[in-house]
């Protein structure tokens, strides 16, 4: 799961929280938090340099989980609107089953028409590649 912290555009952090109804000060403070990351890349046992990174999301601590879960959530609330033939939340209206599941950095869409699958999937991938939560 450490590729998926590496992957989120700080930009769209910063634009959900204020999607969400932060305050200014809040969004400062992530902002601060998120500025200045210094990382250093080790290879077996070797280390390169000490340099600086703006994209993704710090690890460690108790706040860059809930910054990736609230990136993911984002792209999967515009996913949603996107897909004409779900509700949302996803759930089917006759058997009331959902219709994702999701679990860590892992959401999966379950349908038992392949067509529908195949309407989503180009969707996901696209919004996942914007909003820097995929690989």
């Amino acid at each position: 799961m450490s590729a998926a912290f590496d992957t989120i555009q700080r930009s769209t952090i910063l634009n959900l929280l204020q999607d969400a109804g932060c305050s200014e000060d809040d969004i400062r403070l992530v902002r601060f938090l998120l500025s200045n990351t210094r990382v250093r890349v080790r290879i077996d046992k070797s280390f390169s340099i000490v340099f600086e990174t703006t994209l993704g999301s710090f690890q460690g601590d108790s706040l860059s989980g809930c910054l990736f879960t609230l990136v993911l959530a984002g792209a999967l609330n515009h996913l949603r609107s996107l897909i004409p033939f779900r509700s949302n939340p996803p759930m089917n209206m006759l058997t009331s089953m959902p219709e994702e599941s999701g679990y860590s950095d892992d959401t999966d869409f379950l349908d038992e028409e392949l067509i529908r699958l195949q309407f989503i999937l180009p969707l996901a991938v696209l919004k996942s590649s914007k909003n820097g939560t995929s690989r």
